[in-house]
């Protein structure tokens, strides 16, 4: 409680402390974020029909489907995945997704 921490570490101790974070996206096997990027563009520089998928192009669906390592399940998590990894659709034609990393 916060009288304790107040005994304790005076007012210092009333400050909102750090939390773990957010946990990540993927699994523990990338050990960075850059590793994860890596993987998710190989894959989808692909075409979906290689990797099982019965079409020609890259959809949410496929991918989670493809990506066993990602901890994501709603289609959302991982458009959001995507945007964060700076991952976009190409313009007129949802996939193959193109990167736009400098």
């Amino acid at each position: 409680m916060w009288i304790t921490r107040y005994q304790v570490e005076g007012f210092n101790g009333l400050f909102i402390r750090p939390g773990p974070g957010r946990k990540p996206a993927y699994a523990d096997t990338h050990a960075e974020e850059a590793s994860a990027r890596a993987e998710l563009l190989h894959l989808i520089r692909r075409a979906s029909q290689q990797s099982g998928g019965e079409r020609s192009r890259w959809r949410l669906s496929g991918l989670r489907q493809a990506c066993d390592w990602l901890k994501v399940c709603a289609l959302a998590e991982i458009w959001q995945l995507l945007e964060s990894f700076d991952i976009r659709c190409k313009r007129g034609m949802c996939w193959p997704l193109c990167d736009r990393s400098p």
